[in-house]
């Protein structure tokens, strides 16, 4: 996996019929953000190429990691904003609060579903090993690791805002600078 990414910036990549594109979840976040979290820089260029995405009649790929992923840092996020009415994340999960917040995550979720096919995580022993032998030195993250697997098994580009996803062999779609600047 010590293989550089490709970067292509999102604005300017031309989408293929047919062609898949995997989303990370912080994209997803972008697009469809806590209800307390305003709209941030991202929203705007990532909206457009999900926009250009459907128009072109790409088909866009997301797994469990990555739902999952959005869900718990869904609630995590809103919960950083009332943090002070509930000292701990259980006791604000299991709140009513807490619990509406959980069906707004779990509507944009199914909306989420609504355009981009789930798919099943890969996870052969091989791709295991091979992750959690990169995971010591820092490199990648377990999740990453496993969705850049993902990529490269099925050929698919990775839709991503994470700066840190440098390496793994596979093209990733971006609008992050510092991806871009890292993976030329």
């Amino acid at each position: 996996m010590k293989t550089k990414n490709k970067a292509h910036h999102i604005a300017n990549y031309r989408f293929s019929a047919g062609e898949k594109i995997f989303i990370d979840a912080n994209v997803l976040l972008f697009l469809y953000p806590p209800t307390g979290k305003p709209k941030s820089r991202g929203a705007a260029v990532y909206s457009n190429a999900l926009s250009k995405l459907l128009k072109a009649k790409a088909q866009s790929v997301v797994d469990a990691l990555v739902l999952s992923e959005y869900f718990n840092r869904y609630l995590r996020l809103e919960y950083e904003a009332l943090k002070e009415d509930y000292p701990r994340f259980k006791d604000f999960r299991s709140s009513i609060l807490g619990r509406k917040i959980s069906e707004n995550a779990v509507a944009d979720i199914k909306e989420i579903v609504r355009h981009a096919a789930p798919h099943d995580t890969c996870l052969a022993r091989d791709d295991l090993f091979s992750v959690l032998k990169e995971m010591p030195n820092g490199a990648i993250d377990f999740n990453d690791g496993l969705i850049i697997k993902n990529c490269l098994k099925h050929g698919w580009k990775l839709l991503t805002d994470d700066g840190d996803c440098t390496i793994g062999g596979i093209e990733l779609l971006t609008a992050n600078p510092k991806l871009i600047a890292a993976c030329p």
